[in-house]
């Protein structure tokens, strides 16, 4: 495959590929770092590359020069996907996936795809919403890998930038739910059993939390 130029150039899914090689600090020299980058992109030895094309990665070194304002909507494959900005607005099963992926905070970049696909509707040509379905996450998220980064990237900054609200928002979503389980079992089987006596028999616990 031709080395991409610029961020406009890099799909998501390469961009995965190279994440760890970005992230890591034992490069003694960017040189270096490209090489890796451009063998791994490629998925050929450095001998059969010339030093012109190693040099054009060169942009991987000025992330601030990706567009960070977030799309109103984008079109793939014959659908059209538009990023949630209200997090209130999403469904328990969106607030669900997205738990499992805020628990290692450390993974967001190389789950870019995976985030994107949750934290994206997918919407009709006038913008009606379409219902989540989470059995058709990972369907969606390997299709979002074929997008350029430069479409995800400003989503994913801007789910990084409110990832204590959401986080505080997905806490409380998960407490409701619990909550909604132990009235109904109060309800069945009650018998002068107190809310907090029940918490304790549905969850185990005298509450829930994220970290680990």
């Amino acid at each position: 495959m031709a080395l991409p130029k610029s961020w406009n150039e890099l799909t998501v899914g390469d961009f995965i590929k190279i994440v760890p090689i970005i992230n890591n600090q034992d490069y003694e020299n960017n040189l270096e770092r490209l090489i890796d980058i451009a063998c791994a992109l490629t998925g050929k030895p450095v001998a059969d590359m010339s030093m012109n094309e190693i040099a054009a990665l060169s942009f991987l070194s000025e992330p601030g020069k990706i567009e960070t304002r977030l799309p109103r909507f984008f079109y793939l494959k014959g659908k059209f996907y538009k990023p949630i900005t209200d997090f209130r607005s999403m469904s328990g099963g969106q607030y669900i996936d997205l738990s499992s992926y805020c628990k290692n905070q450390d993974k967001i970049m190389e789950n870019i795809h995976c985030l994107s696909a949750i934290v994206c509707d997918e919407v009709s040509w006038y913008g009606g919403k379409k219902k989540y379905d989470g059995e058709k996450l990972n369907e969606k998220a390997e299709l979002f890998k074929q997008l350029p980064i430069t479409v995800l990237y400003p989503i994913t900054l801007f789910f990084c930038t409110n990832l204590l609200a959401l986080t505080d928002a997905i806490q409380t979503y998960l407490e409701q739910e619990i909550q909604k389980k132990a009235q109904k079992v109060l309800r069945l089987y009650g018998g002068g059993s107190s809310i907090s006596t029940l918490w304790r028999r549905v969850t185990g616990r005298s509450g829930i939390s994220l970290q680990q």
